[in-house]
């Protein structure tokens, strides 16, 4: 039932009790296409000038929706609350509607500053949590009477502004949560000591922000002489993977195949990339993890002539870029071998290469390569050319360009066709 008067307390300029208006707005003051539509759909159906779709905050009134709005605010879509009938509706709760605002004392201010309205009818929009956050309303320009009909589909297309709301109320939410919780089982990456390393992640377009991709590092156990093969020092591994998938499901399976790498690779410094990969994969059959992964193991090793290389092994994954000194960049291309949980009785190969001071080795997930307009072959060799047109860059720099050169800007938000992951690390000493 729609309220004729009196009008609800109005917000002046200044802040209102907490209570009274919601302290901000659920979405900002800019054009939204679902929003517009059902502004249309309120000027058409009740023949008026103007129509909007509102949020009221104790700061201002945001239009997302709107048609018939005077060009000042056309693309602004900000209103001042001075103006606004929609916060008589937000802070009653109710549908109100007046013939002639002029008549109505309450609103003599507001009338004042929202010169050429004389007609109005708002219905409530509410959020996920019930609470009214703003009004689909309808403005004329002369008195009029509203029917019965006119506010029932007010009131229609109000239930429809507050689904769409609570839709994207739920989903971001769900988003929020999701990385936090991908973000928990993701310890930050540190650089050793004679190493520099950067990471980037990059979120897949249209998706939650989660997905199967992770990389680490990891400095193993120094207690007991923890060296590598041929006595040599282990100060880093490197580890680069991608679940299948681009869901919580796919974070929820990374959380713990990380973990399990992690701890491999941290509690057996004698075992080399390709003992760890297989420690994995035998416990992800004896655990029953039920998930497919390809995923590279590298570790940097010095001798006690200072002499460093890249050992690594490889389950399925994309080949590591070498960054040479000199500024080139080279493709590792060695056997690749058999993506995590498909055969855990499968033997894993070694790889060895140097690494001088100055040389770098980037492990990527396939979000960085792979276009379904390009073949991998090209898309790698596109990898290679780029790395080296940018190899006299910071590593973060890099890693940007290379998402820029290959992956291109992505959405509004950054986010890329594929979920990107990617670890570049540099000897320094």
């Amino acid at each position: 039932m729609y309220e004729v008067m009196p009008a609800p307390p109005l917000a002046r300029s200044r802040p209102q009790p907490a209570g009274d208006l919601p302290a901000s707005t659920p979405l900002p003051a800019a054009p939204d296409e679902a929003f517009d539509r059902l502004a249309r759909l309120a000027q058409a159906q009740l023949h008026v000038p103007m129509a909007l779709v509102t949020f009221v905050s104790v700061e201002e009134q945001v239009a997302p929706g709107g048609v018939g709005i005077r060009p000042e605010v056309q693309e602004s879509r900000r209103f001042d609350l001075r103006e606004s009938f929609c916060q008589t509706v937000v802070r009653s709760g109710m549908p109100m509607a007046w013939e002639d605002v002029r008549k109505v004392l309450e609103l003599a201010e507001v009338v004042e500053a929202a010169d050429g309205v004389v007609a109005y009818a708002g219905s409530p929009v509410r959020g996920a949590d019930g609470r009214v956050a703003g009004a689909v309303c309808a403005v004329d320009k002369v008195a009029r009477s509203w029917t019965d009909e006119e506010l029932m589909l007010l009131d229609d297309l109000a239930a429809a502004a507050s689904s769409e709301l609570s839709l994207r109320q739920v989903l971001e939410e769900r988003r929020q949560v999701t990385r936090s919780l991908q973000d928990a089982m993701v310890a930050p990456v540190v650089s050793p000591r004679g190493l520099e390393v950067r990471v980037l992640s990059t979120p897949l377009a249209d998706s939650d922000p989660v997905g199967g991709d992770w990389c680490d590092v990891v400095v193993p156990d120094r207690r007991g002489l923890p060296v590598g093969p041929e006595g040599s020092v282990v100060p880093a591994v490197l580890v680069l993977g991608d679940v299948m998938g681009h869901d919580a499901r796919a974070a929820g399976a990374m959380g713990q195949l990380r973990a399990m790498v992690r701890t491999t690779a941290w509690s057996f410094p004698h075992d080399g990339p390709a003992a760890v990969l297989d420690r994995v994969d035998r416990a992800m059959a004896g655990l029953g993890l039920q998930t497919m992964a390809t995923c590279v193991v590298a570790r940097v090793e010095r001798s006690a002539t200072g002499r460093r290389r890249l050992r690594w092994s490889s389950a399925g994954h994309l080949p590591p870029l070498l960054l040479h000194p000199g500024g080139t960049a080279e493709l590792l291309l060695r056997p690749g071998g058999v993506p995590l949980g498909v055969m855990p009785s499968v033997e894993r190969h070694e790889h060895v290469v140097d690494l001088p001071e100055g040389a770098g080795v980037l492990l990527y997930s396939d979000g960085l390569v792979e276009r379904r307009d390009r073949s991998i072959s090209d898309s790698l060799h596109d990898l290679e050319r780029s790395a080296t047109e940018r190899s006299g860059q910071p590593l973060s720099d890099l890693l940007d360009g290379l998402v820029h050169d290959l992956a291109g800007d992505g959405d509004d938000d950054g986010r890329v066709p594929d979920d990107v992951a990617a670890l570049v690390v540099r000897v320094t000493a």
